[in-house]
């Protein structure tokens, strides 16, 4: 609400764009649904300050309290615990995900009570499907998105690229996203975004 084109950064061909709008469109009488996909895994652990961060300011600067939101929180940790798609969907982790709400309260607790395991694996596919699966078939507003906060890096707990998720990989997560039909938004955090 409010935001001029300087608390945005566009890139073009991967140049910052000089020259470009910012159109407010809001209709106060239609609620959002979003779902936030939040990366904790090892390689966000010099990162969890700004994603805290950026993940409270939905909140505080966008959200309204007839919007609803939900959480996952996502990592594959030492004891296999990963992102859980198993039927009846969806299985959520306590502590770590929640469905939707409008407990502003209870959304910030959970984001502020975040930790990274430095060796936990990155299963991002795994999670955006979630996400994306959660929006489509659980909100209760017409208008639902997903955004993803992660460095973008989809691997397992020890660094192999491409092994982070255990049913999605790149291609299969888009074709089922297009299925879904369910906007998802990224936000690139940390020095190594991919």
């Amino acid at each position: 609400d409010g935001l001029s084109p300087s608390a945005f950064t566009v890139l073009e061909d991967g140049s910052p764009a000089k020259n470009f709008t910012v159109t407010e469109r809001v209709d106060p009488n239609q609620g959002i649904s979003v779902v936030l996909v939040l990366d904790v895994s090892g390689s966000m652990f010099d990162d969890i300050d700004a994603l805290r961060t950026a993940a409270a300011a939905l909140y505080d600067r966008v959200l309204e309290q007839t919007d609803e939101s939900a959480i996952i929180t996502f990592a594959t940790l030492a004891d296999g615990t990963t992102v859980n798609l198993s039927d009846p969907f969806p299985q959520l982790t306590a502590g770590r995900e929640v469905g939707f709400t409008n407990d502003e309260g209870m959304l910030k607790n959970l984001i502020n009570g975040m930790v990274i395991d430095e060796g936990a694996g990155t299963p991002l596919y795994d999670a955006i499907y979630k996400g994306a699966r959660m929006a489509n078939a659980e909100a209760s507003n017409t208008r639902r998105v997903v955004i993803v906060m992660t460095d973008g890096v989809d691997a397992d707990r020890q660094g192999n690229v491409e092994k982070g998720s255990t049913v999605y990989d790149r291609e299969s997560v888009i074709d089922e996203l297009r299925t879904l039909n369910v906007p998802v938004f990224t936000v690139g955090l940390g020095d190594e975004i991919d």
